[in-house]
C-alpha cells in the first residue's frame, strides 16, 4: 500500500494544480489511490484590484490592426464552425473600431498563461470559470468584466452549485468524518465531482492527500450517486441540478452533507493593461451582441450563454471568501 501512495504522490500533485479544470491529465484507472503535496495557505488580503498603466508615448495604440486585443476562449461547441471568429471578430470591429481577434485555446491553462503573459506580448483577454478567474486574480492578471447566465426566469443562474453526499444511516454524517474514507469522483479533471469538493473538505480540514482512503472513478453523475446509495463509496459530490434529477430510488438512500457556493460558468476577465475606455466599449459590444437574438449566435458556439451580464463589485464575494476558505495557494496553481 505504501508503494501504491508513493507512485501516485505525483499525479495527484498535478490534480490540485489542475484546480482550475485546466489540464486533462492521462485517464486514470478506477479504483486507484492518489496523493498530492500539501498546498500553501493563501494570504487573506482582499482581491487586488489595480489600475491600468497609460499607453508609453509613440506606441501603437490597443487596437489598432498591429496591436490588436486577444480574447482567448475553450470552445463550448467541440464543433465550432470555422467561420465562427472570423464572423465574431467582424462584428466587434463594427461596434468597437478596435480589432480583436478571438483566440480559441484547449485548455484555462493556456488562456491564464496567455493574460498573465500581456505584460510582455499580446494583451489578451480571457473567458474562464469561476477557479479559472480567481487563480488569475490570484495572480494578478486580471479582473472580471462579464459573465454568462444560462437558462431563464427562475431557472436563469450564472453559476451552479455542487452538493456532497454519503449514505442514508451510513458512518458518514459530516465532510470531516470522511477522513480514512472513499471518495468517489468522475475523473481527476472533472470541476463538480472532484475539484470543487476538493476545496470543500479543505475547508473542512480535510487533506485529500492524507486524509482519504481512496478515491475511485465512475463514468457519470448518475453511476456516483448509485455507487453511494449501494455503499459502495462512502461520498461523492455532483451538481445539485444532477441529484435533483436523480433517480428518486437512489435519492431516498442519500443524505447531503454540504452545498458549496454558486460557481460561475464563465466570465470575461481583462488584464490591467486594457484601459477603463477600452473595458467599456468591448463590455458594451458584447452585451449588445448577447441581447440581440440573431448576433447572440455569434457568441454561443463560444460561451454556450442564454445572455451576458456585468460584474458588479459585489457580485463574487460569497464565491471568493468560498475559494479561500479551502487553504490553497491560487497565486501558485497552473505555473
Amino acid at each position: 500500500m505504501d508503494d501504491m501512495f508513493r507512485k501516485t504522490h505525483t499525479t495527484v500533485g498535478r490534480i490540485l494544480l489542475l484546480i482550475l479544470t485546466i489540464t486533462a491529465l492521462a485517464a486514470c484507472r478506477r479504483e486507484v489511490v492518489e496523493e498530492v503535496a500539501p498546498a500553501a495557505l493563501p494570504t487573506a488580503s482582499a482581491t487586488p484590484r489595480s489600475t491600468p498603466l497609460p499607453p508609453l508615448p509613440g506606441s501603437v495604440a490597443l487596437g489598432d490592426p498591429a496591436n490588436p486585443i486577444q480574447i482567448a476562449v475553450v470552445p463550448a461547441d467541440p464543433d465550432l464552425p470555422s467561420d465562427a471568429a472570423e464572423n465574431l471578430e467582424a462584428d466587434l470591429l463594427t461596434r468597437t473600431a478596435y480589432t480583436i481577434r478571438i483566440v480559441t485555446v484547449d485548455s484555462e491553462a493556456e488562456a491564464i498563461q496567455q493574460m498573465c503573459d500581456s505584460f510582455s506580448g499580446p494583451v489578451t483577454a480571457a473567458w474562464l470559470s469561476g477557479i479559472g478567474y480567481w487563480t488569475a486574480s490570484a495572480r494578478n492578471c486580471g479582473q472580471p468584466l462579464l459573465w454568462i447566465v444560462r437558462g431563464s426566469g427562475s431557472n436563469a443562474a450564472s453559476g451552479e452549485t455542487v452538493v456532497i453526499v454519503a449514505r442514508q444511516g451510513g458512518a458518514v454524517t459530516s465532510l470531516s468524518a470522511l477522513r480514512d474514507r472513499n471518495f468517489c469522483r468522475i475523473s481527476s479533471a472533472d470541476l463538480t465531482s472532484w475539484i470543487v469538493p476538493s476545496l470543500m473538505l479543505g475547508a473542512s480540514d480535510v487533506d485529500v492527500v492524507r486524509d482519504l482512503k481512496s478515491v475511485r472513478d465512475y463514468p457519470d453523475n448518475a453511476a456516483l450517486l448509485a455507487a453511494v446509495a449501494d455503499g459502495g463509496c462512502d461520498a461523492a459530490a455532483v451538481p445539485t441540478a444532477a441529484l435533483e434529477e436523480a433517480d428518486s430510488a437512489d435519492r431516498e438512500r442519500l443524505i447531503e452533507l454540504a452545498t458549496s457556493e454558486s460557481i460561475p460558468y464563465l466570465l470575461l476577465v481583462v488584464p490591467i493593461q486594457v484601459t477603463l475606455g477600452v473595458r467599456d466599449t468591448l463590455s458594451a459590444a458584447l452585451l449588445d451582441i448577447a441581447a440581440d437574438r440573431q448576433t447572440a449566435t455569434l457568441l454561443r458556439p463560444f460561451l454556450g450563454q442564454t445572455r451576458l451580464q456585468s460584474v458588479a463589485s459585489d457580485d463574487l464575494t460569497a464565491f471568493e471568501t468560498f475559494v479561500t476558505r479551502s487553504g490553497l495557494d491560487f497565486s501558485q496553481l497552473g505555473r
